[in-house]
Parts: C-alpha cells; sequence; structure tokens
C-alpha cells in the first residue's frame, strides 16, 4: 500500500496509464488512499489530477530531455517522470529539491538504480534550462490531443473555444444538491459551517452549493449521513428539475446510473404528494447492467429515498425495444452514454483516450435509445434528452436527425423558458451564451461562460 501522498500518486498513474487503461479513475483512488491522512490524501490528488489534466505538455516535455524516446522507457519510470514533472511545471509551491528527492526514493523503492540516475538527470536537466512550451501549440496549453484540439475550434471559433478548453483546465468546486424532501438548504448550510466547510451558493440552482473540498471529507459531514445532501453538477441538475410529472404519472429514467436525477424526481413526487392526494405516481430507474445499478441503490438508499411505493429498479437496455410496452410513460429521461468532453475537469483520465475519429462511435447508441424511448411514451408525453458532451454530432446534430426520422415525426421541441431557473434565464438575457437556441427546446451548458460542467438538454413532446 502507498505510505504517502507521492506513492499514492504514482501508484494511481501507473494503473490507469500503464497496467489498466480502462480502470475506473475514482475506485484506483479509494484503493491506493486507504490509511492515508487527509494531507497526503490531498497531496496525492492533487498531483493525479494535474498530472492527467497536463500530461500531454508533460510528455513533450520529457520526450525534448530524454536521449531515448519516451515509449522505450520502462513503465514506472514513465509514471514517475510524468507526476514528478508536473509538480516541477505546475505546482510552484513544491520545492525543486523535494520533487527530484521524492522521485529519486519512489524509483528505488520499486525499480533499480539505473533509473533512479536517469530521472534526477532528466529533472535536473530541467531545472538547469526549463523547456519552454511552444506558444503556437494550442493542444499543448491546452492538455488536449491536436486533432481535439482542432475540433473544438470547428465548432465553437477560436475565441470561444481558448474560453472553453481554459476553464476545462481548471478542476471544479464539488457541487451538491440539497434533498428537499429531508432538509431545507439552510439546515445544510449550518451543518457545513459547522463542521468548517463553508458553502457558497450555486450560480443559479436554488438549493444547491459549491464547496472548495474533496469527497472524502464531505462524506464526514452529518448532511451527508442523514441523506440531505448528494454531489451533483449544476447542468445536471437543471436537467432533472425539467422532469416535472404530475401526480398519477409514470416517469422512466432509461440510463439512471448513479442515480442523482432518479432522486430529484422522487424527491418532487414526495413534496408534491405531500401537499395530499391518493394519486400515487411511479419511477422506473433502469440500467444495463446489475453492477451500474448497484451505485444507483447506493444513492437511493443513503438519501432515504430507495422506499419510495412508486419505486422499480430493474436492469434494462434502453436502446432494444424488444418486450417494451408502447406508450407506457409520460416522462422519459434520457442521460445517454456520451464522449464526456463536457467533465474533462472533474475527470482528466478522459483526456487519455479522445481522439476526432473516436467521438462519434456512441451516435448509433445514442440515436437507438431516442427511438426506444419515442415508442414507449405516451401522446403527449415528454422525453429529455441529455449529454455531458460539448460534441454538436451528439447533441444538436443528434437531436436534429431524430425530429427528421419516422420515429420523431410526430415529436416538436418544447420551449425551455418555463423549465429554466430564473437566475440562469437572467444570466442568459445578460449575454451568456444560450438565448438563442431554449426556445427551440435545447440549452447547452459551456465551461467558462455558465460555470458549471459542459452538458447539453433538449426537451421534446410527442403531439
Amino acid at each position: 500500500m502507498p505510505t504517502d501522498g507521492r506513492s499514492m500518486a504514482a501508484q494511481v498513474l501507473h494503473n490507469l496509464i500503464e497496467t489498466a487503461p480502462n480502470s475506473d479513475l475514482s475506485e484506483l483512488i479509494r484503493q491506493a488512499s486507504g490509511g492515508l491522512d487527509r494531507r497526503e490524501i490531498g497531496l496525492g490528488l492533487a498531483i493525479i489530477y494535474g498530472t492527467l489534466t497536463y500530461i500531454y505538455p508533460i510528455e513533450y516535455v520529457i520526450a525534448q530531455l530524454s536521449s531515448r524516446p519516451f515509449e522505450e522507457l520502462t513503465p514506472f519510470l514513465r509514471t514517475v517522470l510524468r507526476l514528478s514533472f508536473w509538480q516541477l511545471i505546475y505546482a510552484d509551491r513544491l520545492p525543486a529539491s523535494a520533487v527530484v528527492n521524492e522521485a529519486g526514493k519512489l524509483l528505488h523503492r520499486y525499480t533499480h538504480r539505473g533509473n533512479v540516475n536517469y530521472a534526477n538527470a532528466i529533472l535536473r536537466a530541467y531545472l538547469r534550462q526549463p523547456i519552454e512550451i511552444p506558444a503556437d501549440r494550442s493542444d499543448l496549453r491546452f492538455g488536449l490531443s491536436p486533432d481535439m484540439t482542432d475540433a473544438f475550434i470547428e465548432w465553437y471559433g477560436s475565441e470561444a473555444a481558448d474560453t472553453i478548453l481554459t476553464a476545462l483546465l481548471e478542476r471544479p468546486p464539488l457541487t451538491v444538491r440539497v434533498n428537499r424532501s429531508r432538509a431545507e438548504p439552510e439546515q445544510v448550510k449550518a451543518d457545513l459551517i459547522a463542521r468548517g466547510i463553508e458553502p457558497h451558493p450555486a450560480r443559479f440552482m436554488s438549493g444547491a452549493y459549491h464547496l472548495a473540498l474533496n469527497e472524502s471529507r464531505l462524506t464526514e459531514s452529518d448532511s451527508w449521513r442523514r441523506g440531505w445532501i448528494t454531489v451533483q453538477g449544476e447542468a445536471a441538475q437543471c436537467a432533472g428539475s425539467i422532469c416535472r410529472p404530475q401526480l398519477g404519472q409514470t416517469v422512466l429514467d432509461a440510463c439512471a446510473a448513479p442515480g442523482g436525477k432518479t432522486a430529484q424526481i422522487i424527491e418532487s413526487l414526495i413534496l408534491l404528494e405531500k401537499l395530499g392526494t391518493s394519486k400515487r405516481s411511479r419511477v422506473i430507474a433502469t440500467d444495463l447492467s446489475e453492477q451500474r445499478l448497484v451505485k444507483l441503490n447506493e444513492t437511493l438508499s443513503r438519501l432515504r429515498l430507495s422506499d419510495y411505493p412508486g419505486l422499480t429498479v430493474r436492469v434494462e437496455n434502453a436502446a432494444d425495444k424488444t418486450g417494451k410496452q408502447p406508450e407506457a410513460y409520460d416522462w422519459i429521461l434520457l442521460d445517454v452514454p456520451c464522449s464526456a468532453l463536457g467533465i474533462i475537469a472533474g475527470s482528466p483520465d478522459i483526456r487519455l483516450n479522445k481522439s476526432r475519429e473516436s467521438l462519434n462511435e456512441l451516435l448509433p447508441l445514442q440515436a437507438d435509445m431516442l427511438e426506444a424511448a419515442a415508442y414507449q411514451l405516451r401522446r403527449q408525453g415528454y422525453i429529455i434528452y441529455c449529454t455531458c458532451t460539448l460534441n454538436p454530432a451528439e447533441n444538436q446534430e443528434q437531436i436534429a436527425r431524430f425530429l427528421s426520422g419516422a420515429a420523431g415525426s410526430d415529436f416538436s421541441p418544447v420551449d425551455l423558458t418555463e423549465y429554466l431557473p430564473t437566475k440562469l434565464l437572467a444570466l442568459l438575457d445578460d449575454g451568456l451564451p444560450g438565448k438563442e437556441t431554449i426556445r427551440q427546446g435545447q440549452m447547452t451548458f459551456l465551461p467558462g461562460y455558465h460555470g458549471t460542467e459542459g452538458f447539453f438538454i433538449s426537451l421534446m413532446k410527442r403531439n
């Protein structure tokens, strides 16, 4: 087991990049951080997230200094060089001498003397004469592959792409949503302040706070243990809040894990039912596998929502119409699998395997999910389609293809004006991007502009 923050970071980065590229980053961090104190975990997290965010410019610098091709170095040597150069280039508060010494200790502990000497030579060469990142290499400045950088410029133009990609370099604050069926925002605020956690109101979602801390510390609070709060990005909260079933209606959350939006729907129905009614609403939460539903069940259980009488949780393939009942639901929430470009600030491991060629691999699956949802939706029912990507092919173009095809021929976009928070509408009136699309039933949240993760929402109604 790692004994400090640097060895924790080395283990996580080595496993993620060199030995198991498809691993879950949060699970690797959980495994590697056991037994470490909060300070060391904080250091480890900073190194992990920083190294992944800037891995392309880091490898560029190493390649300029190494006498051997970078890919020919031993895997653990590559790992230690990556995390060490992040500390030298991007972490001003860490003394250079300590970075070099700790790199030597890591390599001495797990490899051989030759790697120690090689790393020491490269690191000290950089300290004597630092390598400058070329000013004309936008890809290196933004920590993306060249073709991905070009894609953002093509989609949004140079100026907007610069704003978006700069924002995606900054790790976002933790955003939490208050479970209004169990607590009021002021209760949560008082509890967090009592624990030394300063909550800042979210930009436009009421009952949401931004917190400058990591999730492991948050879970120590009473608000977390009592099910008063859950972690959820502000744009994702907005998507969930658009789903507004009436009492007695049936809702399908078709890609429900990890459960944040399912929880929102149940909470809203509980508050409605408190007004007094005999009508019982139903919420069907589905996902592709039992494994994915484990997290959803954990979320609902902690929020004290798993015993909602109208709740059904089951394994189901959202892209397959086989065996499904037509016109069964009044609302369908479809948060589809996507290229996740909008959340790379908080999940920088996404940067590792993204290329322009791979961006559109999920388009057929998304189209099948839309078609299956249309088949299951009642007349006058609503589909909320959303993604956490900024790729227009998965967003606006996907919706355009659906509406122009047979499955979407009796659907119309719904003006989002009455569904969006008033604070967000005010920001759009003040000049933020998006006002021109909300009347067409679409909203794209852009990092650097809206203060959120990158996210796309489309609301459509069956005629």
